[in-house]
């Protein structure tokens, strides 16, 4: 009889070893691809792993052909703008701000606009307005407006160093308020 009941313990014993173990391993929280960092600035959607802008050209202050690559190995904000949208409008100064607090080595500011206005236009808004300095980009060829996927003005995309789109806010922010400050210098590595 003692047998009996110590055969039954050891597989009583075992049955309960290997529940624990199946149950442990099924209820561990899964993993995803969701950033360590969070942020509270309103509306900002982290980007898929991977996810990348499409290299477009756009026009720069001379009428030259500039694109996002001009800018590897920074930190990059990209704004998309336009004179008659009030929003934009009342935004820039404060993506000026922001610009001017990091080094232009890290951090550069590419807020283009995607109205019909030339440069020269674009650089006369931006001095009767009194916004600046901001270097001029337009979305001359139009390129930006048919391959970057926004639902309205402006849009913002931040942009890692090596290219990746590291997350999208739709509408107006407050550019130098504390969260967006986190959010930069998060990735600036400050």
């Amino acid at each position: 009889m003692k047998r009996r009941l110590t055969a039954v313990g050891i597989v009583c014993a075992a049955a309960l070893a290997a529940f624990v173990a199946v149950t442990t391993i099924t209820t561990s929280p899964p993993t995803d691809n969701k950033p360590k960092f969070e942020t509270d600035l309103p509306r900002f959607t982290f980007a898929e792993p991977g996810a990348r802008l499409p290299d477009v050209a756009f026009a720069n202050g001379d009428g030259e052909k500039a694109s996002l690559a001009d800018f590897s190995g920074r930190l990059v904000l990209v704004n998309l703008w336009a004179t008659w949208c009030a929003p934009c409008v009342v935004e820039l100064p404060m993506l000026v701000e922001l610009s001017q607090r990091y080094d232009a080595r890290e951090f550069a500011l590419v807020a283009i606009s995607t109205g019909a206005e030339g440069p020269e236009d674009i650089a006369a808004f931006l001095a009767e307005k009194k916004i600046g300095p901001l270097d001029v980009y337009v979305d001359a060829e139009k390129g930006v407006r048919r391959n970057f996927k926004y639902e309205g003005l402006p849009t913002s995309y931040l942009v890692a160093p090596d290219g990746a789109l590291l997350g999208t806010l739709t509408g107006d922010a407050e550019w130098t308020g504390p969260e967006a400050t986190a959010l930069i210098e998060h990735y600036l590595g400050k």
